[in-house]
């Protein structure tokens, strides 16, 4: 069954999918899906695609019904910003 319990009419998947969307925009992203996974990602599009072959769905909207897609979203996204934060500590502009 899925999960579509949620309040102020805010769903909880619905963050995964725009935060999957605003993934596949960020050119830092981009930069992580080459460096750490050796992805031809350059744009958006490309984005996109790495995003879906590495958390094994099809569009984006299935991590609205699937726990197990919201699971590797989540740990992409932790890998993201680790990376991230790797980046600025080494470069002192960490917080």
């Amino acid at each position: 069954m899925a999960d579509r319990s949620g309040g102020a009419g805010v769903r909880p998947y619905q963050a995964h999918i725009v935060a999957a969307a605003k993934l596949c925009q960020n050119p830092e992203f981009w930069r992580f899906a080459r460096e750490r996974f050796n992805a031809n990602v350059t744009d958006e599009d490309q984005a996109a695609t790495f995003y879906r072959q590495h958390i094994r769905i099809a569009s984006r909207v299935e991590l609205r019904d699937c726990s197990e897609a919201r699971e590797r979203h989540g740990q992409l996204f932790w890998q993201f910003n680790k990376y991230l934060q790797h980046k600025n500590d080494r470069f002192g502009l960490g917080a």
